[in-house]
């Protein structure tokens, strides 16, 4: 949960969607949220000096960057952290945004069945203009 299947790379999502379904009981369900293409942003560069943060608990300066890729729709912040002594780390985090059609062709092909779908995993009902989409698949018959 928390977006954390789109954060995997594209070229991992559908063998772990395999790889579950295959452990999953049959009629057994597996529970997915995403970020929708409305979370979309646009690229962006700030640059924050920090006495202290979520990163680093020291003084540092954090330079946060957002891309956006297209096709499928990625969308990358990263951050560059420089603490007083000019080291420099990069933690980069990903998030495929997708849509209802994409969510399901990515599931059916894996081998689940969507049965249930909600903008979010506390049962909110699907709002078509969601920044989130969660989905309750369950493990089709027709496969081991």
């Amino acid at each position: 949960i928390y977006y954390d299947f789109t954060a995997l790379p594209v070229r991992d999502q559908l063998p772990l969607l395999i790889a579950l379904r295959e452990r999953l009981k049959p009629g057994g369900l597996l529970a997915l949220d995403v970020m929708t293409p409305h979370n979309a942003v646009q690229e962006s560069l700030k640059v924050t000096v920090r006495e202290s943060g979520f990163w680093r608990p020291s003084p540092h300066t954090e330079i946060h960057q957002v891309f956006r890729y297209d096709d499928p729709l990625v969308i990358l912040d990263q951050y560059t952290l420089m603490d007083e002594a000019g080291h420099l780390e990069s933690i980069r985090i990903q998030n495929r945004l997708m849509n209802q059609t994409e969510l399901a062709e990515l599931l059916l092909e894996a081998g689940l069945t969507p049965i249930t779908w909600l903008s979010d995993l506390s049962g909110t009902p699907l709002d078509a203009a969601s920044k989130t989409m969660a989905v309750i698949a369950q493990k089709n018959h027709s496969r081991r």
